[in-house]
C-alpha cells in the first residue's frame, strides 16, 4: 500500500523522479535535489506519443480497460479533435490534425520535445 514514508524512500533511492501525484508531491519531488519532472510537464512531453500508442485499433497491451474488447481510442481522439476544431475525411485524418495542433501548442508554450531536452539523460531513466 502506498504511503508517504514509502514515497519518500523511493525518492531518496531514485536517480530521477517523475512526480505524478498532486501539487504537494510535485513540490516534494522538485525539492528532493534529484532531477525531477512534475506531472504537468511530464505528461505534456509524452502526451502525443501516448496518444499514438493508444490509437491502435488493436493495442498490443491493455491494462486498465481490460473489461472492453478494445478501447476505440482512435474514434474518441478524433471526437476530441473535432471538438478542438480539427477537420478531416476520416478519424485518422482528424487524429493526425489533432496531434499536429497539440504539437503546435506544446511548442508555443515551450514544452520541450523529449525528457532529455529537460537535462535528464536517458541513462538516468
Amino acid at each position: 500500500m502506498p504511503s508517504l514514508e514509502l514515497t519518500n524512500t523511493v525518492m531518496r533511492e531514485s536517480d530521477i523522479i517523475l512526480a505524478t501525484g498532486g501539487p504537494g508531491m510535485v513540490k516534494v519531488a522538485y525539492s528532493s535535489g534529484k532531477p525531477a519532472l512534475g506531472v504537468g510537464v511530464g505528461n505534456a512531453v509524452i502526451l502525443t506519443a501516448v496518444m499514438r500508442y493508444n490509437a491502435a485499433e488493436v493495442p498490443t497491451k491493455m491494462g486498465i480497460l481490460s473489461q472492453y474488447q478494445y478501447p476505440h481510442a482512435l474514434a474518441r481522439y478524433a471526437e476530441l479533435g473535432r471538438f478542438a476544431g480539427c477537420a478531416g475525411q476520416t478519424d485518422e485524418e482528424v487524429f493526425e490534425n489533432f496531434i499536429a495542433k497539440l504539437e503546435d501548442l506544446k511548442e508555443k508554450i515551450d514544452i520541450k520535445k523529449t525528457i532529455k531536452d529537460y537535462g535528464i539523460d536517458v541513462i538516468d531513466y
